[in-house]
Parts: structure tokens; C-alpha cells; sequence
């Protein structure tokens, strides 16, 4: 996969599970999805990195 699609996803996803874990009436199931919002978020920054240092940012 691209560095452009898998940085696309990684975006997608934080918004997906921030809404998700809003959306679930347990605390414990909330706070779950916003470590995998987290994670992403990571993820987010690894691929930037990865951008910049090929000079496509």
C-alpha cells in the first residue's frame, strides 16, 4: 500500500473511532476506541516523518 493511502486510512480512522466510542453507552468501551484513535494518531506521525525525510512534504 502507498505511503499516500495508508496515511489517508490512519486519518479516517481516528474520526471513525472517535465517533464510534461516542456513540457506546459504556465508559470503559469509549475510552477504548479513543486508544485506538491514539494509535492511529501515531501512526499518523510515522508516515508524515516518513514523507518528509523522502521530500514529499
Amino acid at each position: 500500500m502507498s505511503l499516500e493511502k495508508q496515511l489517508m486510512n490512519a486519518i479516517d480512522l481516528v474520526g471513525a473511532n472517535l465517533s464510534k466510542g461516542f456513540g457506546k453507552y459504556f465508559y470503559k468501551e469509549n475510552k477504548q476506541f479513543c486508544y485506538y484513535s491514539r494509535e492511529s494518531l501515531s501512526e499518523i506521525k510515522t508516515q508524515l516523518r516518513k514523507a518528509f525525510n523522502r521530500k514529499l512534504v
